[in-house]
């Protein structure tokens, strides 16, 4: 080691010391730091034991001196390695006061982040001389250095009289304005009643059985959402994991258009009219800014990657992803559940950062088919865990047209009747829940507004 490493090391060791008995000696002090560091903060072994100490008290719910210390580490058999009572003693010997606590808190962070840096730049430099593609290796490349900036959340914690006449100005604002909705819209009106629109920072699930629609109406909120939209940067996002992009915009001009989808995906013969309509639509949609990234077998650190560079160029207004259960893990875990939880989770956070709402698609359990019953439930989301908790807005699809077929009755008379969706609301966690009614056109893909007779 080199002198002016030696130095550096000094220094670093002496801020550690200096926050350690900080924390033993005031309570405030104590907080602040368990708020912001972790172990990895520490690098002498002896500093990183006595933090791990404090923590465990901390959590305990019990007093932090040297007495309560050095007693956890006796029963560990950990005093004598970390340099018995004397070490401690020269802790509370160091401590003057905690008026630089915060400085030297940041510093140990700071530090913390400078090595992850170096671990990340070390990793990429190995997948370069590797053969690993060159995308791939930007793709993990973007996503380690996410990984390092993403780790420390130090926003700083201020109370309500700081806040509260921005939430009095929105309230304000939004009284004097002539719109009803306070989010994104969905396009279908009955829904928009219950949620304002989709609302800015939630994460939304919208689940249902296979061939029930779900795909079309996601499709559907996008294009609505992109129909609403007034500026040239503002944008709709769809990560599709389970249909090619150019199927999605052969839905996206059938839905838009109203065209027979068969008949676009197949050898019809389309008259001079059709052509010009086709046209129209294709140009109609050219003028909506809507971005398709159709990457199969995403991971969750990918797709939030791409998310966040996205964000930066232009002004996202509404992500759709399709679907849950197709996005894997960036770690593994100890079974399929604890990993789509993990996903969940990490798609709330990334709601609630970037202020964005996200609708992700979910399947539902094979358990639908078994009951009388078919209308979903809660309990129904497969691999449900944590996304019943995680979700601010959770809506099922519902069509009893599709269950009529499947039982070979007929269902095939062009009435609205016969067409009718529901959307049910089970969990809507600022607002009310309940059942919406819409109409579903198979042909063109399309949900329309009920109308009520």
């Amino acid at each position: 080691m080199s002198e002016n490493q030696e130095r550096n090391q000094d220094f670093i060791n002496e801020v550690e010391v200096n926050v350690l008995s900080a924390m033993i000696q005031s309570p405030k002090a104590c907080e602040s730091a368990l708020t912001l560091l972790k172990d990895q903060d520490f690098t002498v072994k002896n500093n990183q034991v006595i933090f791990q100490t404090i923590v465990e008290l901390f959590k305990n719910n019990k007093g932090i001196d040297v007495t309560t210390i050095s007693d956890t580490l006796v029963k560990k058999n950990f005093l004598a390695r970390i340099g018995g009572i004397d070490y401690l003693s020269y802790l509370i010997q160091n401590y003057i006061s905690d008026a630089n606590v915060k400085e030297h808190i940041n510093i140990l962070v700071e530090r913390t982040t400078k090595r992850q840096l170096g671990q990340a730049l070390k990793k990429i430099e190995d997948d370069l001389q590797g053969d690993k593609k060159i995308t791939d290796i930007l793709i993990d490349a973007e996503a380690e250095i996410v990984q390092v900036s993403s780790e420390r959340n130090s926003e700083e914690l201020l109370p309500i009289s700081e806040s509260i006449d921005d939430v009095v100005e929105k309230i304000e604002q939004l009284q004097k304005s002539n719109q009803n909705l306070t989010g994104i819209t969905s396009g279908i009106n009955n829904l928009d009643n219950l949620t304002s629109g989709f609302q800015s920072g939630d994460f939304i699930i919208l689940a249902a059985r296979p061939s029930m629609g779900k795909t079309a109406l996601a499709l559907n909120f996008a294009l609505n959402a992109a129909n609403s939209l007034k500026q040239k940067d503002e944008a709709v996002l769809i990560f599709s994991l389970e249909m090619p992009k150019d199927q999605l915009i052969t839905r996206m001009i059938s839905c838009q258009g109203n065209f027979d989808a068969h008949k676009l995906r197949s050898k019809f013969k389309f008259t001079q009219d059709d052509w010009r309509r086709i046209s129209n639509t294709a140009e109609q949609l050219k003028q909506k800014t809507i971005i398709i990234d159709d990457s199969p077998g995403l991971r969750i650190l990918e797709l939030q990657t791409k998310l966040r560079k996205l964000v930066r160029e232009y002004d996202i207004k509404l992500v759709i992803i399709d679907y849950l259960q197709l996005l894997t893990g960036s770690t593994s875990s100890e079974s399929r559940q604890q990993e789509v939880s993990n996903i969940s989770r990490s798609l709330k956070i990334s709601a609630r950062e970037l202020n964005i709402p996200i609708i992700c698609l979910s399947q539902l359990s094979r358990l639908v088919e078994r009951r009388e019953e078919k209308r979903p439930l809660m309990s129904d989301l497969r691999e449900s865990g944590a996304i019943e908790q995680d979700a601010d807005l959770i809506m099922f699809l519902y069509r009893d047209d599709y269950y009529k077929e499947k039982n070979g009755e007929d269902s095939t008379k062009e009435t609205q009747e016969n067409h009718v969706a529901e959307i049910i609301i089970s969990k809507h966690r600022n607002g009310p829940t309940g059942k919406v009614e819409t109409v579903f056109i198979p042909k063109w893909g399309k949900f329309e507004n009920y109308q009520n007779s």
